[in-house]
């Protein structure tokens, strides 16, 4: 399991979360092998793999010290973006719809296709529409709005070791593989790879402006503006009204939920016994995989049925009775 994200600091205001700095400093000196099995650390701890196995590349966090190095993507802080699903710019919850899914930003690549397989993170609705604005990538070439019903861990990209002259384990070259490739044992992690699965384009300034005219009581605290980076976004951002549609995506139709057996849906009495997809530790959240958001307190907001209260005190007090 990740460590959660409240250990690290926060986005630097103008520079992305997964950037690096260039004081952070990465090291191989630990980096061991074990016959027949693959790589490790000699003095691993649960932090240094992923929840499908692979070995991840170690960076120290200095956010904020030093300059910010645009080009480079930080390997833990990637992959808590990615298995969390936290905006990839400020790294708040990312943006998700029950009817669409989680929001994505793909900067175009001239003369490629749209491809499901990527290693950006998600984004929340203010930094999509900040990026679009502001990124030098993305005002040179462009970026696909996307929402996803199912993203899901498919890969990483890193470094290949193989085992040189007299047992010395070396560098061999950089690699993308999937996590049912034998060959990821042997493989330093730096990046995720997610499959995207139920893509639809959307536009961003439709999305966003029907953020904005959602009743803030009415939503989740989550998706609230709780954050300096969001409550200006908000502040400051003119989009155009969105076009009268109400049409869902046909890709979100299916459930989000990829496990096999399938996780209870949203309108099941146990509903809260799906997996979770996402976490936030901060204010004490977790959406399953079914689209219900589930509460520290154990209360759930259920889509189109009532609030369901939480419950721990009712059963905290039922087990001193039975007692």
């Amino acid at each position: 399991m990740p460590r959660p994200y409240n250990r690290i600091a926060p986005a630097v205001r103008g520079v992305p979360w997964i950037a690096t700095w260039e004081s952070e400093r990465g090291s191989t000196a630990l980096l061991e092998s074990v016959p027949g099995k693959g790589l490790r650390w000699f003095n691993e701890g649960p932090d240094d793999r992923d929840t499908r196995g692979g070995l991840w590349a170690r960076k120290s966090q200095r956010i904020g010290q030093g300059k910010p190095e645009y080009a480079g993507v930080h390997p833990m802080r990637q992959r808590l973006a990615m298995e969390l699903l936290m905006c990839q710019v400020c790294s708040s919850p990312s943006s998700v719809s029950h009817r669409k899914g989680v929001l994505w930003m793909e900067p175009v690549t001239p003369g490629k296709t749209l491809v499901p397989y990527t290693t950006h993170p998600p984004v929340c609705l203010p930094c999509a529409i900040v990026s679009r604005d502001r990124c030098k990538r993305i005002l040179r070439t462009g970026a696909h709005a996307l929402r996803v019903a199912n993203p899901r861990p498919w890969g990483v990209v890193g470094m290949l070791y193989e085992l040189g002259q007299g047992g010395v384990l070396a560098p061999k070259r950089p690699v993308q593989v999937g996590y049912d490739d034998p060959q990821v044992r042997w493989v330093l992690a730096n990046q995720m790879i997610a499959h995207l699965d139920g893509v639809c384009l959307v536009d961003l300034d439709e999305e966003y402006a029907h953020y904005l005219a959602t009743d803030p009581d009415a939503r989740p605290a989550a998706s609230r503006s709780s954050s300096p980076r969001r409550r200006q976004a908000d502040a400051t951002i003119s989009v155009r009204p969105p076009a009268p549609s109400g049409s869902e995506c046909p890709a979100a139709r299916t459930a989000m939920c990829s496990h096999t057996p399938k996780c209870p849906p949203a309108n099941a009495s146990d509903a809260d016994a799906a997996r979770p997809t996402a976490v936030c530790f901060e204010q004490g959240w977790s959406l399953l995989c079914n689209g219900v958001p589930l509460f520290e307190d154990t209360g759930e907001l259920r889509p189109d049925l009532p609030v369901v209260p939480p419950r721990r005190a009712h059963d905290a007090t039922a087990g001193q009775v039975a007692a």
